[in-house]
C-alpha cells in the first residue's frame, strides 16, 4: 500500500488522496471479515487474559481489527507517506483558498481515517495522535506562515480601512472552509493562528487607525468595522481604549468649562 501510495503521488493529489482511501476502506473491509472469524479469540482468551492481569506481550492486541489499525499506523502511515498526503492535502485547500475548485469532501474523508487510526500507541485520544501530528499541527503552523505573508502583502496594497475589510473577509472565508474538512477541536487553534497573523502582527498600524476613528465624528460604520476586527484579539484594544476616556475626559472638562463661563 505504502509503495502505491509513493507511486500515485507522482500523478497528482487527487491521485493520491483517493487511493489512500479507497485503500483503507478495502483493508478495513477485509479485518472486518477476519475479526468476526476470530471473534471467539476475541471474546474469551484476549478478554480472559488481560482480566487476569497479565502484561500483555508485544504486538498482542484486544482484537484482530486493533491489530491491523497498528499495523496500518506503523507499516503505511511511515514518514514519506505522511508528507506526500500532506503535501497533497495542503495543496487542494490552498487550491480552495485561491478560488480554484477543491474536493474538500476527499479530504475529509482522509483525514477521518486519520482520527479512526487514534493514537500511534493505540490510544483514541491523544497529543501523539495520527491526526494531529500528520496533520493539525503542520496545518495550523503553515495556515499561520501563509496568512502572516499574505497580511503583510495586504498591508502594502491597502489603506487601513481596506485591509480591515480584507482581514474580515479572509478570516471568515478560512473558518468557513475548514468546516468542511477538520475535526471540531482544529477550528479554534486556526482561528487563532489567522487572528495572530492577521491582527496581532499588524497591531501597531491598526491601533493608529482604530485611534484615529475615535477622534473622528464621521466613519462610525468604519469605526464598528474595525472594533469587531481587533476585539478578536486580547489586550489589542487597551492602547484604544484608554485614548478614548481620555478623550472623554478632555471633551468633558471643556464642555463643563463653556457651561460655567457661559
Amino acid at each position: 500500500v505504502a509503495e502505491d501510495l509513493l507511486r500515485s503521488h507522482q500523478q497528482s493529489r487527487y491521485a493520491c488522496l483517493s487511493l489512500y482511501a479507497f485503500r483503507w476502506h478495502r483493508y478495513c473491509a477485509g479485518m472486518q471479515c477476519v475479526d468476526r472469524l476470530f471473534d471467539y479469540l476475541n471474546r474469551y482468551w484476549i478478554k480472559t487474559h488481560s482480566s487476569s492481569g497479565l502484561t500483555p506481550l508485544d504486538g498482542v492486541h484486544a482484537s484482530v481489527f486493533d491489530m491491523g489499525m497498528a499495523e496500518w499506523r506503523e507499516g503505511v502511515q511511515c514518514p514519506k507517506v505522511t508528507q506526500f498526503l500532506y503535501e497533497a492535502i495542503w495543496k487542494e485547500i490552498l487550491a480552495g483558498r485561491q478560488g480554484e475548485l477543491a474536493d474538500f469532501g476527499l479530504v475529509k474523508e482522509v483525514l477521518q481515517i486519520y482520527q479512526q487510526l487514534g493514537d500511534r500507541d493505540g490510544d483514541e485520544q491523544s497529543e501523539r495522535s495520527v491526526y494531529v501530528t500528520d496533520f493539525a499541527s503542520p496545518f495550523v503552523r503553515h495556515t499561520y506562515q501563509f496568512y502572516l505573508h499574505e497580511a503583510e502583502d495586504l498591508m502594502g496594497q491597502h489603506d487601513c480601512s481596506g485591509y480591515v475589510t480584507e482581514a474580515h473577509g479572509r478570516i471568515s472565508h478560512e473558518l468557513q472552509s475548514a468546516t468542511k474538512y477538520a475535526a471540531a477541536d482544529t477550528i479554534p487553534l486556526l482561528c487563532g493562528a489567522c487572528e495572530h497573523a492577521f491582527i496581532a502582527q499588524q497591531a501597531e498600524p491598526l491601533q493608529r487607525y482604530f485611534e484615529e476613528l475615535l477622534c473622528s465624528e464621521e466613519s462610525r460604520e468604519e469605526l464598528w468595522r474595525a472594533f469587531c476586527l481587533l476585539r478578536r484579539v486580547n489586550g489589542i484594544l487597551d492602547k484604544g481604549r484608554r485614548s478614548f476616556q481620555d478623550l472623554v475626559a478632555s471633551s468633558g472638562s471643556e464642555a463643563v468649562g463653556a457651561f460655567f463661563e457661559g
